[in-house]
């Protein structure tokens, strides 16, 4: 599920698919990139170091 509104205090879960990994990697880095309207407002990405099992 994709929602292009996420409030303050909004909680999602949801799944996220991406390519096979490499065999022997120990974690993936996710960055997800934020806007907004307000122009006067940078987001930095989120980034999201994942342990990979």
């Amino acid at each position: 599920m994709f929602k292009s509104d996420i409030l303050p205090g909004i909680e999602m879960e949801g799944v996220m698919i991406y390519p096979t990994v490499e065999e022997g990697t120990t974690s993936v880095k996710l960055l997800i990139d934020a806007s907004n309207d307000n122009y006067d407002i940078d987001f930095a990405p989120y980034t999201f170091e994942i342990p990979v099992k």
